[in-house]
């Protein structure tokens, strides 16, 4: 319940509401990964770069995480100029079976901009 307070007032524009909501709602559910994905937007808007960072990655542990957690994680990584880390994200998310087209095209084409080419890549 308090994940989905977090995500109305997220939809309405507030988000430093919707992170005491999603805070609240770890205490109950630490490992709850979309929860925890949740959160770490909320944190890189606030210029809370490294606890969005260790947020994410800690989302990405959980196999429940969804695939923009792995976006998020990487693009995060790009603009830290980590540009390495980034690259093993996106390959990370290439490797989800559960990662959908839309993703799966996302980080091909992050992956070529960072000057990685996808061998036997048929996009």
């Amino acid at each position: 319940m308090l994940a989905l307070l977090g995500e109305l007032h997220w939809k309405r524009g507030e988000p430093a509401v919707a992170k005491r909501y999603w805070e609240q709602a770890l205490e109950l559910e630490p490992q709850k990964a979309k929860t925890l994905s949740n959160l770490a937007l909320a944190c890189w808007i606030e210029g809370q770069r490294q606890r969005a960072v260790e947020l994410w990655r800690e989302a990405t542990r959980s196999p429940e995480a969804p695939a923009e957690t792995w976006v998020n994680l990487a693009r995060a990584y790009e603009q830290l100029g980590e540009t390495a880390r980034a690259r093993r994200v996106y390959r990370e998310l290439l490797g989800r079976e559960d990662a959908d087209p839309a993703h799966r095209q996302q980080a091909r084409e992050r992956l070529r901009s960072l000057g990685e080419g996808l061998m036997n890549d048929p996009s």
